[in-house]
């Protein structure tokens, strides 16, 4: 009894030695773990800061994060549209990027942080308490600890990205924006010096020709990326004849959104930015001219050009160029003067015998091309009507109420009516 008390002694202490070992390693394997962990968060810290002091971007970020943690990295601005893809991503498709509408985007955008939905994890990107987009991660197994807090540091190492940027497109917007309004003010006069430096400090060429173009319509809350987009130039200006040259130029928002951009074609300038600003947007455009040498005629001009055109349902154009012969077509608005082309004899007549022939036109048309209607709506006899559209046919040539010509004349007869001529 006493020799299997001892027995009984041994085999006990050698259990609890063998538990302390068991405590030892689990120990040091949690400790070259952890460690495993800070030299993987080290990396990480010394590879997002690499790529924030270098000037790089998010598209650098999500390569970066790709390759620590092998995945494949997409993320995402505030309407769910893909700026950036590292690796095998899903196709973000020709209409709404499916990343976009994931649980896993879903669920970080309500909470905030961190979150899991069918092997794909998002994180919000969010600074200063906006949101500014998504970062979604997948195609690699469960992430442990200290992997998700190194994903929540690349969502906050693209926050502080996201936002200086913007912060910098807003200040370089407002000197844009002040520079627009300088010019605009600027009656037509010698070039300004000042002015031309001030561009130049800007990457503009303030003595070159420049078209002024007034856009109508543009969505509420869509003017700054709008004005920022035709500042900073969408394209470089092409040579062809019925293109349009937008490079770079400036652009504000001051009731109505007006671009000024270089070219020389005010009508082509006016149909591109109507095109690229997209439905219900209508577009008034005046120049060529100097912006260092006053831009306020040519603004004014703009205006005018943009309410005619929406006055007429009509989208885009601009005045014909001082000294052309000009058109009367619908799709190209041109000045006063050849407006007055199309009902240029039968103005004169009215200014010489003191009649109302244009006002006659008008009710006519008004009516429906009906002379009864008309001779109603003008308080005076049918007949009164009928001999004052002879007189028109014979100062305008019989074919004047044909539809092409009609046309005409109607949209000389809206513009009259606008410039309260």
């Amino acid at each position: 009894m006493a020799l299997l008390g001892s027995l009984a002694a041994l085999a006990a202490v050698s259990l609890v030695q063998a538990r302390r070992a068991a405590e030892t390693a689990g120990a040091l394997a949690a400790l070259s773990a952890a460690h495993a962990g800070i030299e993987q968060a080290a990396a990480a810290h010394d590879r997002f800061a690499g790529v924030v002091l270098s000037g790089g971007g998010v598209d650098d970020i999500a390569a970066a994060l790709g390759e620590l943690l092998g995945c494949w990295v997409a993320v995402l601005d505030v309407d769910g549209h893909r700026t950036a893809t590292y690796g095998a991503a899903p196709d973000p498709g020709p209409d709404r990027d499916p990343l976009a509408g994931s649980d896993a985007v879903r669920r970080s955008a309500a909470s905030g942080r961190l979150a899991e939905a069918d092997g794909t994890w998002a994180v919000a990107v969010s600074a200063a308490g906006q949101r500014l987009g998504t970062l979604v991660l997948g195609g690699r197994p469960a992430l442990d600890s200290g992997q998700g807090r190194t994903v929540e540091r690349a969502a906050m190492v693209t926050a502080l990205v996201l936002l200086f940027r913007l912060r910098a497109a807003e200040a370089d917007q407002r000197v844009r924006t002040d520079l627009l309004a300088d010019l605009l003010a600027r009656p037509a006069g010698p070039t300004d010096s000042t002015l031309v430096e001030r561009g130049r400090l800007l990457g503009l060429r303030l003595q070159t020709p420049h078209v002024v173009a007034v856009c109508r319509g543009v969505r509420r809350g869509t003017h700054l990326a709008a004005t920022a987009g035709l500042g900073r130039g969408l394209a470089g200006e092409r040579r062809a004849r019925s293109s349009a040259g937008l490079g770079r130029g400036l652009a504000g928002a001051t009731g109505a959104v007006v671009a000024v951009v270089p070219g020389r074609d005010a009508s082509a300038v006016a149909a591109e930015l109507a095109r690229r600003l997209g439905d219900g947007v209508t577009v008034g455009a005046a120049g060529p001219v100097v912006p260092a040498a006053g831009l306020q005629a040519a603004h004014a001009e703009a205006v005018r050009t943009a309410d005619a055109l929406a006055a007429l349902g009509m989208t885009a154009g601009a005045p014909a160029t001082s000294g052309s012969p000009g058109s009367c077509r619908a799709g190209r608005p041109t000045s006063t003067g050849t407006w007055s082309a199309c009902s240029g004899p039968v103005t004169a007549y009215d200014a010489r015998r003191g009649t109302d022939l244009l006002g006659t036109l008008a009710a006519y048309f008004t009516a429906g091309g009906s002379p009864s209607r008309a001779a109603a709506a003008l308080h005076v006899h049918v007949n009164t009507v009928a001999q004052r559209l002879e007189r028109v046919a014979a100062l305008l040539g019989p074919d004047w109420h044909e539809p092409a010509r009609a046309l005409e004349l109607q949209l000389a007869l809206h513009l009259r009516a606008l410039r309260g001529g």
